[in-house]
């Protein structure tokens, strides 16, 4: 979904701090989970 996508990028490049913070948890979900 680009548009989801673009919000996202909007709302992180509005908020970095918050950004980098999801960006961090996600990071650890994707390494828990096995993906990389």
């Amino acid at each position: 979904d680009p548009d989801k996508e673009n919000t996202m990028r909007v709302f992180i490049a509005e908020k970095p701090a918050l950004g980098q913070v999801i960006a961090e948890a996600l990071g650890t979900v994707i390494r828990k989970d096995g993906y990389f």
